[in-house]
C-alpha cells in the first residue's frame, strides 16, 4: 500500500551524491612543495576529471592547524574519500591501486572509517607501507592491517563515516591517532594499506610536540576517565588510567625541555647492554666470525656493529644482493669498504683474475679493511684506495664520527658530530682510469649519500657499468631537498632499471 509523505520532506535515496572520488585536502605553508605534490598524484591518475583539491593557505600566516583546519577542509569537502595529505608527499603507486585497497577493505573489513600508510596495531607492532628518510620501498607486517594510530602524511576517510578531528585540541601533531579514536568510538576501525607513495618529511619531537601530547593527554583522560554514568535504566563504569603511559609522557616533555632526570639510570642500561661485548673483547679480542671467516675490526667499535658481527647480520642485504646477482667475471669498483668485511664477499664471490677495486674515505679503516679483505686471497687483482667520493676539488672535507657508518662528507646537515679530516677526492670516472679497468665493470656502493653527487656527475662512465649493488640514503636526498623518486628518475634516465631490493639495498641493472 502506497504512503503519502509531506512534499516538502526530501528522501534520503541509497543512490550515491554526484560529486568527485576524491577530495585531496591539504594545509600548505611552501606552495612550490604543494604544487609537486599535487603533479605527482595526478600523473598517478587522481585527475580533476574526478578529484578536486582543497587547500589552506599557510604560507603567510596560520589559517587553521591539524584539527581545526583539517576539520574546515572536510567540512568543504564533496569527495566519496577524503584524502588529508601533508604537502611533502609524492605518489608512487597509480590510483588503480588505491581503488583495489579499498574496493577489498570494504570486503574485508565494512565498518573501517580512515585508511594511512603507517601506524601501529594493539600489540604496538608497527604497519607500514612507505618510502621515507628512513627506509626506501618499506613494508612492515602483513597489510591491510587495522590499527591504533596512524601517521598523518596520508589520512584517507569514508565521507559517509561522518569522522571529524577533536574540537578541543590545536596544533600539528597527534590528529592521525585523534582520528582514529574518534573511529574507534564510533564502533568503525582504521587501517594501513598497501598503497605506495614517498614522504619527503621528518617528524620532529620538539617544544610544539610536548604541548600536543600534554593536551592530548588531558583531553582522553578527561573524556575517559574513570566514572559512573548513571543512565535511566543503569548504572556504567568507563575509564580507567595507564601509569606506563604517563610515565612515558612525563620522560619525554623532560627530553623536550632539555632536562634529563633519568640520564643516570639511561647510562646504566647502555653500559650494562654493551657489557657482555665488551668482556668478549676483553677475552678474545675485537674478532668476529662471519660465514666461516675470522675478521678484525678497530678495537671498541660502535655496539651496533659489535652485535651485528657477532649475530653474523653485519650488511647481511648487501652481503645477500652481492651473491645472488653481481657477475663474476667483471672487475669491481666497491665505494666504501669500511671495515673490509662486504669487500671480503666480493673478493670471494668474483674470479681471481677479476679486478676488485676498494674505496674507503676514513684513514682509520684503511688498514683493517686491506687486512681483512686480504683473507679472500688474490692479492694480485686487489687493490684499497683511501679516498672520498666527491666532485669539483682534489680534496674534501670528511666528518669521522664514533659511528662507523655516520662518517659522512659535508651537507651542511648533521655535521656537529665528530672531527673533520681533510682527504683526497676522487670521481668513478678517475678510479676506471686510474686502475686500468677496461670494458665493462660492476659497481658496488655504499657511501652515506654520496651516491646521489655520483649519478649527478659520473653518469658518462656509468654507460660501462653492468650491475649496481647499491646501499641509498633516503634521509640525505630528502635533507639535500630531492627525494628518492627523483633519485630513481636519474637512475632510470642514466640508463638502469632496478631488478630486486632488500631494505635499503637495490640492484640494478642496465
Amino acid at each position: 500500500m502506497p504512503h503519502d509523505f509531506p512534499d516538502f520532506a526530501r528522501n534520503l535515496t541509497a543512490t550515491a551524491p554526484n560529486g568527485p572520488a576524491y577530495s585531496f585536502c591539504t594545509l600548505v605553508s611552501r606552495p612550490a612543495q604543494y604544487a609537486q605534490m599535487l603533479a605527482s598524484f595526478r600523473a598517478a591518475g587522481f585527475t580533476a576529471a574526478d578529484c578536486e583539491f582543497l587547500y589552506l593557505d599557510n604560507s603567510t600566516t596560520n589559517q587553521g592547524d591539524g584539527y581545526q583546519g583539517l576539520n574546515r577542509l572536510i567540512a568543504a569537502a564533496r569527495g566519496r574519500y577524503i584524502v588529508l595529505c601533508h604537502q611533502d608527499l609524492l605518489a608512487i603507486d597509480p590510483r588503480a591501486r588505491l581503488d583495489e585497497c579499498l574496493t577489498q577493505l570494504g570486503t574485508h573489513a565494512p565498518d573501517w572509517a580512515v585508511v594511512g600508510n603507517s601506524g601501529h596495531d594493539d600489540r604496538g607492532r608497527k604497519r607500514q607501507r612507505l618510502t621515507d628518510r628512513y627506509g626506501y620501498d618499506m613494508t612492515a607486517g602483513p597489510l591491510p592491517a587495522r590499527v591504533d594510530s596512524l601517521d598523518e602524511n596520508f589520512l584517507l576517510l569514508r565521507r559517509d563515516a561522518a569522522l571529524g578531528f577533536s574540537h578541543d585540541l590545536s596544533g600539528f601533531h597527534l590528529y592521525g591517532t585523534d582520528l582514529c579514536l574518534q573511529a574507534d568510538l564510533r564502533g568503525r576501525s582504521a587501517w594501513v594499506v598497501d598503497f605506495h607513495m614517498e614522504h619527503l618529511g621528518q617528524g620532529r619531537v620538539d617544544a610544539s610536540f610536548a604541548a600536543c601530547m600534554t593536551g592530548f593527554g588531558q583531553k582522553y583522560r578527561r573524556a575517559l576517565r574513570p566514572r559512573s554514568v548513571i543512565t535511566p535504566s543503569v548504572r556504567l563504569t568507563v575509564g580507567r588510567f595507564d601509569p606506563a603511559a604517563w610515565l612515558r609522557t612525563y620522560k619525554l616533555r623532560n627530553t623536550v625541555d632539555g632536562k634529563r632526570p633519568f640520564a643516570a639510570v639511561r647510562a646504566l642500561r647502555l653500559w650494562l647492554k654493551a657489557l657482555p661485548y665488551d668482556l668478549r673483547e676483553r677475552l678474545n679480542g675485537p674478532r668476529f666470525t662471519v660465514d666461516g671467516t675470522v675478521f678484525t675490526i678497530p678495537p671498541h667499535a660502535p655496539l651496533a656493529a659489535r652485535k651485528a658481527l657477532r649475530r653474523g647480520s653485519y650488511e647481511l642485504p648487501e652481503r645477500n644482493m652481492i651473491a645472488k646477482w653481481l657477475p663474476r667475471d667483471l672487475p669491481v669498483v666497491e665505494l666504501g669498504g669500511s671495515y673490509g668485511i662486504v669487500s671480503h664477499s666480493i673478493r670471494r664471490h668474483i674470479a681471481p683474475t677479476a679486478q676488485l677495486v676498494i674505496v674507503e674515505a676514513n684513514p682509520v679503516l684503511l688498514p683493517t679493511c686491506t687486512a681483512n679483505v686480504a683473507l679472500a686471497g688474490a692479492p694480485a687483482t686487489t687493490r684499497v684506495i683511501g679516498a672520498a667520493l666527491a666532485y669539483g676539488a682534489e680534496t674534501v672535507r670528511f666528518f669521522v664520527t664514533d659511528g662507523i657508518h655516520t662518517s659522512h662528507l659535508p651537507t651542511g646537515i648533521n655535521t656537529a658530530a665528530g672531527r673533520e679530516i681533510e682527504v683526497p677526492a676522487t670521481s668513478l670516472a678517475r678510479l676506471i682510469a686510474d686502475t686500468g679497468i677496461t670494458g665493462d665493470f660492476s659497481l658496488v656502493c655504499d657511501i652515506e649519500g654520496a651516491e646521489y653527487d655520483l649519478l649527478l656527475h659520473d653518469t658518462a662512465i656509468l654507460v660501462r657499468c653492468a650491475m649496481i649493488v647499491m646501499e641509498i640514503h633516503p634521509d640525505t636526498f630528502i635533507d639535500r631537498g630531492s627525494s628518492v623518486t627523483a633519485f630513481r628518475q636519474m637512475l632510470s634516465a642514466a640508463g638502469f632499471a632496478i631488478v630486486d631490493h632488500h631494505a635499503q639495498v637495490i640492484v640494478a641493472r642496465r
